[in-house]
């Protein structure tokens, strides 16, 4: 492997110590080997689109599996007349609520500003991600770039990946987040029961205490009852 690599990129001239160019194509490493002077070189780019469109359908997958526990919680059994055991835990309406936030939005530019401009859309019923894998993939196929911007950070936009991060982030905090929040507030519910059942415990056991006292005062009472009466027996033979 050479070093000091020297070349021109559309007329740039570009100086690299290692061979690996990394700042031409974001995301991309260049792997130069050796080439003689005056050697031109064409790079051609190809997107894999099926493999991205099977990384956008697990994602819609994976989204609609989140959303339907959610709405399950707040499904009545018809057999039990009940819901789920979350469903009146308002952290989950609010984690409901930054997902579903975090899809709307667009980014600046280009044909494909929203998911709804490349096959992505709401159900407004159930609140599930409808996925049009045709309308994706000739989106891909026009503007690669373009659509990627939809789902990542570029220098102009925020895409959906981020978007959800950080708002699973915020539910999350340790500060002011809804599920850790919840887990204090359950933590304390469980203390308070462990308190209570203790408390319970000790008076049950300290009425059981009395409870044997008073048996044992009634006990010797019949005792000395009966004892009584067998004197009275005894005296009542002796007259007969």
């Amino acid at each position: 492997t050479g070093r000091n690599l020297e070349m021109l990129f559309e007329d740039v001239k570009v100086y690299n110590e290692t061979n690996k160019v990394t700042e031409l194509f974001p995301g991309m490493v260049l792997d130069v080997k050796r080439a003689e002077p005056g050697t031109k070189v064409n790079i051609k780019i190809d997107y894999d689109v099926d493999k991205t469109m099977e990384n956008i359908k697990k994602f819609v997958e994976s989204y609609n599996k989140v959303n339907e526990f959610i709405d399950k919680q707040f499904q009545v059994d018809p057999n039990t007349n009940k819901a789920g055991v979350l469903s009146k835990d308002n952290s989950l309406r609010t984690l409901r609520w930054a997902l579903q936030g975090s899809m709307q939005f667009s980014v600046n530019g280009g044909k494909f500003q929203t998911l709804a401009d490349i096959g992505i859309s709401t159900d407004p019923k159930t609140g599930n991600l409808k996925y049009d894998e045709s309308k994706a993939k000739q989106s891909l196929s026009e503007d690669y770039v373009g659509v990627s911007k939809l789902f990542i950070t570029s220098d102009d936009s925020t895409g959906i990946g981020p978007r959800l991060s950080d708002a699973v982030r915020n539910v999350q905090s340790q500060q002011s987040g809804v599920i850790p929040s919840k887990e204090r507030e359950y933590k304390r519910i469980l203390e308070n029961f462990d308190k209570d059942i203790a408390v319970k415990t000790r008076h049950a056991q300290q009425r059981e205490e009395g409870l044997r006292r008073q048996f044992a005062y009634v006990e010797q009472l019949i005792s000395g009852m009966n004892a009584q009466g067998k004197v009275l027996q005894q005296k009542l033979d002796g007259m007969g």
